[in-house]
């Protein structure tokens, strides 16, 4: 295990091929893929975030789509608090905020996105019959608490890593210890293990929180 980090996100670089697949989610400043273009020359990555006033990258560093990720299920368009400075906007239900202003963004699920990926056939095992889909070399999740909700209805064994970042570190009591052993004791099931998580103080300020778990599929 080689475990490699690019702002604030850690992965297996020994598990990433040369053309990896990867998803940026939450990419504001595109620092995680161009960190992976710099390790990856050839990966393909797709780069979402919402907010409407980041601007598009170069075509060749990345496929950018100006989407919020959610849950399966979740409406295609929800409210979306936006900050001063950019950093921490989240969706959200409130209808309005004297310190956010309340929008709306586009939505989409992961099981949507992963439809981008393109599929190969096996045809030593199934000739001409099978098709069969990729799987994404590594998902990075910084989506200001949405992962919650994305992580509990994550649809299988779609990617080989998945680098999270959970924002609660105001809200450990409601995700204590136990709300983790449910979440991981399901993905266990399709196959993912838990590399690590660890509460950590990110920024020296007190806001302890697991700002970096990793999960690999085995």
């Amino acid at each position: 295990m080689n475990l490699h980090t690019i702002a604030g996100h850690s992965f297996d670089l020994d598990r990433l091929p040369e053309k990896p697949f990867v998803l940026d989610v939450g990419c504001r400043g595109f620092d995680f893929t161009k960190g992976i273009r710099q390790l990856r020359p050839e990966a393909y990555i797709w780069a979402m975030d919402p907010d409407p006033i980041i601007e598009k990258p170069d075509e060749a560093l990345c496929a950018y789509l100006r989407l919020a990720l959610v849950a399966p299920g979740q409406p295609r368009r929800q409210r979306y608090a936006s900050g001063s400075t950019g950093e921490g906007n989240f969706l959200t239900e409130m209808q309005s905020h004297p310190d956010w202003t309340i929008g709306e963004v586009d939505c989409a699920s992961i099981i949507t996105i992963s439809a981008l990926l393109p599929a190969v056939f096996d045809e030593t095992q199934h000739p001409g019959q099978q098709k069969l889909g990729r799987k994404w070399d590594l998902i990075k999740l910084d989506c200001e608490g949405s992962e919650f909700s994305i992580l509990n209805n994550w649809p299988g064994p779609i990617a080989h890593q998945i680098s999270v970042e959970f924002h609660d570190y105001n809200c450990r009591s409601k995700y204590p210890d136990s709300y983790y052993e449910g979440l991981f004791a399901r993905l266990a099931t399709f196959g993912y293990a838990v590399v690590r998580h660890e509460l950590s103080d990110i920024n020296g300020r007190g806001n302890i929180g697991h700002w970096d778990t990793i999960l690999e599929l085995r």
